[in-house]
């Protein structure tokens, strides 16, 4: 990270920038570049701090990308956090509690995320990209991302 960048998050009130298109003029104090999980996710937590976001990507919302699609219990407390409590309780994802590998040999492993998770811990879950991207960019939308 640039020295200017870091500058840019630790005091935006130094900083303007303004963003055109031909469509609209947008006012930030941060431009995040990337809609995808991390861009999305940083970019609504930061307007929910207070300060005027832009998110940019070159995909038009939704679109699918090639992932394992594997979304991790650390994950799934930020995105808690962000108030997707609902997605996690209404979509048809696959929700894990564990892992299993299988070698070309017929050799398995198989291990638990955790030993003993409460009937209703989220430990683990798969959500197609398409569907968990454009969640996580509505997101970013409804908290004021422009």
């Amino acid at each position: 990270m640039r020295r200017g960048s870091l500058a840019l998050f630790l005091y935006p009130q130094l900083f303007s920038v303004k963003v055109v298109d031909n469509k609209k003029d947008f006012d930030a104090d941060l431009i995040v570049v990337g809609g995808g999980p991390g861009g999305a996710t940083c970019a609504a937590i930061a307007a929910r701090s207070g300060l005027r976001v832009v998110l940019l990507d070159r995909a038009t919302f939704p679109r699918d990308k090639v992932c394992g699609d594997a979304i991790s219990g650390k994950t799934i407390s930020i995105l808690r956090d962000l108030g997707l409590d609902d997605y996690f309780a209404q979509s048809g994802d696959a929700k894990m509690r564990g892992i299993s590998f299988a070698g070309p040999y017929g050799d398995r492993f198989t291990a638990a995320f955790k030993l003993d998770p409460k009937p209703d811990e989220l430990l683990c879950l798969t959500s197609k990209r398409i569907h968990f991207d454009d969640i996580l960019f509505q997101r970013a939308r409804a908290l004021g991302v422009a």
